[in-house]
């Protein structure tokens, strides 16, 4: 980011910011263990090792990621994360860290369209257009 702050993607389904001060904090996403799943069925979740992903917006840590990966920010300041094991593109907002799906439904496929009529087939990583589109 513009004031030197890094963001980083992890296996258990997290996206993280490094700002230059060096502490490390989760903006968005959370990773359950098999234990913490049992507590809560109605989520749609997938098992990765020990840790558990899955598709749900939400703001912060109550989001679920399936495997993130590539990340990019809009010219809102908006993150864009590719949400690889659901098959869609998520947007993490500036202000409060707000997680939507922008495009995908989380079955992968290969349709164009908006929103969740667009699918996908494992993305990975995500660019912005010169003009920020």
């Amino acid at each position: 980011l513009a004031d030197g702050t890094r963001l980083v993607t992890t296996e258990q389904h997290t996206l993280l910011q490094i700002p230059l001060s060096g502490r490390l904090a989760t903006i968005a996403g959370y990773a359950e263990t098999d234990e913490d799943a049992e507590k809560d069925e109605d989520e749609e979740e997938a098992e990765i090792g020990n840790m558990i992903g899955g598709f749900l917006d939400a703001r912060g840590t109550r989001a679920r990621f399936h495997g993130p990966n590539g990340i990019t920010v809009d010219r809102a300041g908006s993150v864009v994360v590719v949400d690889n094991g659901n098959h869609a593109l998520r947007t993490v907002s500036k202000a409060g860290a707000v997680v939507s799906t922008l495009a995908g439904n989380g079955e992968a496929g290969s349709a164009d369209g908006q929103g969740t009529d667009a699918t996908f087939n494992d993305p990975f990583d995500v660019v912005l257009a010169a003009n920020g589109d």
